[in-house]
């Protein structure tokens, strides 16, 4: 027959063990979400540079095409009468400024003809 103290006994080590296993089952699965979030941490940092590198070869090629668009006159042409800081603006000054110059080149040539 068990006596009460080895019935205790065998509750508290039953007890133990479901303690124990529960408790190694919980630290388990902590150390598996860690390393998964240490995993997903680096891809997520990794892509947020590729995202950054990404906008900032974006902004350089809007910034080109901007800059693109801007009538550039030569050095030799900057003290001509044609141009002034306005004709120096946008793309939607450069036809007007290409035909003043056009212009100015057709009665430079009959000029010399004459």
């Amino acid at each position: 027959m068990i006596t009460p103290k080895q019935q205790l006994q065998a509750s508290l080590s039953n007890l133990d063990k479901s303690v124990t296993a529960t408790v190694h089952s919980r630290l388990s699965t902590i150390h598996t979400n860690d390393g998964n979030l240490t995993k997903q941490t680096k891809t997520l940092q990794a892509r947020t540079a590729e995202a950054r590198q990404h906008e900032e070869n974006w902004s350089n090629l809007v910034r080109a095409g901007r800059n693109g668009m801007k009538v550039r006159t030569p050095s030799h042409m900057s003290l001509h009468k044609c141009v002034n800081g306005q004709d120096l603006g946008d793309a939607g000054n450069w036809a007007s400024f290409l035909d003043r110059e056009i212009t100015f080149l057709e009665n430079v040539i009959q000029q010399t003809r004459q």
